[in-house]
């Protein structure tokens, strides 16, 4: 799975790629045009592409239209009128905090990825339990206090 920035400011470009690393995300490819992150895409067989409304030579909408089916956008525009109806495109209203964009991207990216180990969760001891549990502490601290002296 590919991370793709798509800004038509390469600084702004940056300065994201750079927040998000220290969450564990690393920009794939950092492009300014549509038709470059559509050749790097085409490398790929799902992704994440983080861009804004419109690029130097395209739209996201446009761009949706051409990129592989695994493939899902992050728009982030000051606007509400991004058309998320497909469900492979998601807003992100700007400004946003850095931790937005990161919650946003773990949202998108476990839609798409999920993992086949399920974690097994333990369930709780009950107070009889417990009291079973504390009860033979005391023998085995016994018998092994014997063992040490012998």
């Amino acid at each position: 799975m590919s991370l793709i920035l798509l800004m038509p400011n390469p600084d702004n470009a940056k300065i994201i790629g750079d927040k998000l690393q220290p969450y564990g995300f690393t920009p794939d490819y950092i492009c300014q045009r549509g038709a470059d992150a559509l050749s790097h895409a085409g490398n790929d067989e799902s992704g994440v592409v983080i861009c804004t409304q419109r690029f130097k030579d395209m739209n996201y909408l446009s761009l949706l239209e051409y990129l592989p089916a695994g493939f899902k956008l992050i728009v982030m525009s000051r606007d509400q009128d991004v058309d998320t109806s497909s469900g492979r495109v998601f807003l992100l209203i700007n400004p946003f905090k850095t931790i937005d964009l990161v919650n946003k991207l773990k949202e998108v990216m476990d839609t798409s990825y999920k993992p086949s180990v399920k974690r097994v969760v333990s369930k709780a001891r009950t107070p009889q339990e417990m009291q079973i549990i504390d009860e033979a502490k005391p023998v085995n601290t016994k018998a092994q206090s014997t063992k040490a002296i012998q």
